[in-house]
């Protein structure tokens, strides 16, 4: 069994500033801005609340793309 939490913790806010979370649920700002699909742009957003799962999710092609879109349009 892991020792990693499985709660969200707030200073991913500030670490993550794209991430927002509500009704228990993580979202991704710029994803669903860039209309990207995936669970953090969903309309339920991502409830595993993991470091790996934000790891991922920071690392994964729609993310990377929709920060790029993000840049691009400012």
């Amino acid at each position: 069994m892991s020792n990693e939490s499985h709660n969200f913790q707030v200073t991913w806010l500030r670490e993550h500033t794209w991430l927002r979370y509500e009704n228990q649920a993580m979202f991704c700002h710029l994803c669903h801005l860039g209309k990207k699909e995936n669970p953090f742009s969903s309309d339920k957003g991502c409830s595993n609340s993991k470091t790996t799962t934000l790891t991922r999710h920071l690392s994964s092609r729609e993310h990377q793309d929709a920060t790029m879109e993000a840049q691009f349009y400012h």
